[in-house]
Parts: structure tokens; C-alpha cells; sequence
């Protein structure tokens, strides 16, 4: 009779210790403490933005800066250049708060987030190159008797850059994956609207020689440049994106790290925004952006 009684108690000790170990293994992958309160996430995101962007043309340029001599240069005879580190680029930083306005007593809901965000750098550019070689003199080796050709080639370089500035709010809601892993996937869809600001473009002009010897080493003959600024009005901006993205949690025990995700989020949109002087333009793009997610639940 006692050792059914010790068998019995036994048995009951040992499903109590796996509850206990399932509890606290389970416990590992809570991501965070459950609150009934309607706060969400504070993030903090920056990263490149080529929602800015737009090709510009000698046209547009006549507008931008109508009193420019310099683009009164007949450009036929020109190469266009567009190297890959003048591809116009701004940096962005966006600072939002979250909220569950969809939360119930079993789940969270979407996160509608909110805030605020800037951006500013290049918007456009258009770069124009000429080499023009005149022969200077005629070399002759007394050894074999072969001519070479000394040559100087006169560099003729126009660059013209428009920046500008773009400040405002921006709202999304945003879907998340849930679970047992430390990764999860995240997107949703978001509208924003501001001012652009400080908006300037800048003609570059830059000449330089050099004389090239059969054999090298070429000679630098100099570099002579002229640059001229000038201001462009102010805008209104709005977008319409889909940002997508994948987080990473910091931890798995603690009230700490466990509350905070590094992320990677990708934004697609498009932006409209008034000019002055090129009237109304609508981009599109996308903004990849780093970040930290802290929960405040």
C-alpha cells in the first residue's frame, strides 16, 4: 500500500517538474511582457533614400537656374556621364511611436505607428565631358627610328547637382508575424506629407590639361574651375509606401534586451511634391533603412 502511495506521489512530482520545465522553456521565447495598455514600439530607423530621385535634364536645369550663363554651352559635343557614386542619393532618418488601437483581450492587432521623418542630399544631377588632343611635337628614337606623337588633351568637365531638404509626418500600419522565434517578418502600407525645404542647384564647370608622353609619365599642366549657386523656392510633399522588413530580438530572458529588435525595413512609395519651377513631379523609389525597435507594452 505505501508503495502504490510513493509510485502515485511520484508520478505527481514528476508531471508537476515537466509543467514547470515546459513553462519555463516557453518562457524563452516570450518576446515580451503582455500589457492591456495601447502602447506598441518607439523606433529609431536611418539609412540611403532614392525616393528623391529623378533624372534631370538640360531643360529642367534652364529652369532651375534661368540666369546661368553656363548653360548657354552647346552640349553637342559632349559625352553624358553618369557614374554610379554622382547617382543621386539622400540620407533619411525617421524617429516613430506605435500604438494598438486594434488590441482585445487576446491579441495585439496591427501597430499603427507614427512620426516623424527627414531627408536631405541629392536629388538630381547631370554631368557633360569633352577631350579635345592637339599635337605638340614629334618624337623620333634614334635607335629604331620609329615617330611618336606628343599629345595635349584639354578636359572640359560640367557638373550640375540639385539638392534639397524634406521634412514631415508619416503614418503606417504595420503587420507582424508572431511565434516562438526570435526573427519575424513585418509589413504593412503608410501615407506621410511635409515641406520641402532649402532646395539649391549648384553649375560646376572645371578645365584641366595634361601632356602625354609616349611611355608616361603624363604631365599635369593644371586645373581651373568656376562654380556658381543658386536658390530654388520651397514645396509641399506627400507619399504613399509599402514598407516591408525582418527583426532580430536582441534576447530572450530579462526586461532589457528582450524588449528591443535590430531590423532592416525596405520602404516602395511614391512621392509627389510641388516645385516652382518645375511645377508638379511625381517619384518613384524606395528607402532602405536600419533600426532599433525598443517595446514600451
Amino acid at each position: 500500500m505505501v508503495g502504490q502511495h510513493l509510485v502515485a506521489v511520484s508520478l505527481l512530482l514528476l508531471l508537476a517538474c515537466s509543467s514547470q520545465v515546459r513553462c519555463v522553456a516557453q518562457d524563452d521565447y516570450v518576446q515580451a511582457p503582455f500589457s492591456s495598455g495601447p502602447w506598441g514600439s518607439a523606433y529609431l530607423m536611418f539609412g540611403p533614400s532614392r525616393l528623391e530621385q529623378r533624372d534631370l535634364l538640360i531643360s529642367d536645369l534652364r529652369l532651375l537656374a534661368p540666369e546661368a550663363t553656363m548653360l548657354d554651352q552647346d552640349f553637342s559635343g559632349f559625352r553624358q556621364n553618369v557614374p554610379w557614386f554622382t547617382q543621386a542619393t539622400s540620407a533619411a532618418v525617421s524617429m516613430n511611436v506605435g500604438v494598438h488601437p486594434f488590441r482585445n483581450e487576446t491579441r495585439r492587432g496591427p501597430e499603427l505607428r507614427m512620426g516623424l521623418q527627414f531627408a536631405s542630399g541629392l536629388v538630381g544631377s547631370l554631368e557633360y565631358e569633352r577631350n579635345l588632343r592637339f599635337p605638340l611635337d614629334t618624337l623620333t628614337s634614334p635607335s629604331s627610328g620609329a615617330t611618336f606623337v606628343v599629345d595635349s588633351i584639354h578636359t572640359t568637365q560640367y557638373t550640375f547637382r540639385h539638392n534639397s531638404d524634406r521634412i514631415g509626418v508619416e503614418g503606417s500600419l504595420i503587420f507582424r508575424t508572431g511565434g516562438r522565434s526570435r526573427w519575424s517578418l513585418f509589413g504593412g502600407f503608410g501615407l506621410g506629407f511635409g515641406a520641402r525645404t532649402n532646395a539649391y542647384t549648384t553649375l560646376r564647370k572645371s578645365e584641366r590639361g595634361t601632356v602625354n608622353f609616349p611611355g608616361g609619365p603624363n604631365r599635369f599642366d593644371g586645373e581651373t574651375s568656376v562654380e556658381e549657386r543658386y536658390t530654388n523656392g520651397g514645396a509641399v510633399w506627400c507619399t504613399a509606401q509599402v514598407p516591408l522588413g525582418v527583426s532580430f530580438q536582441l534576447a530572450r530572458n530579462g526586461n532589457f534586451l528582450r524588449r528591443m529588435d535590430l531590423f532592416i525595413e525596405s520602404r516602395l512609395g511614391m512621392l509627389v511634391y510641388g516645385s516652382s519651377e518645375l511645377g508638379s513631379i511625381t517619384n518613384f523609389g524606395a528607402q532602405t533603412l536600419l533600426g532599433l525597435r525598443v517595446r514600451i507594452d
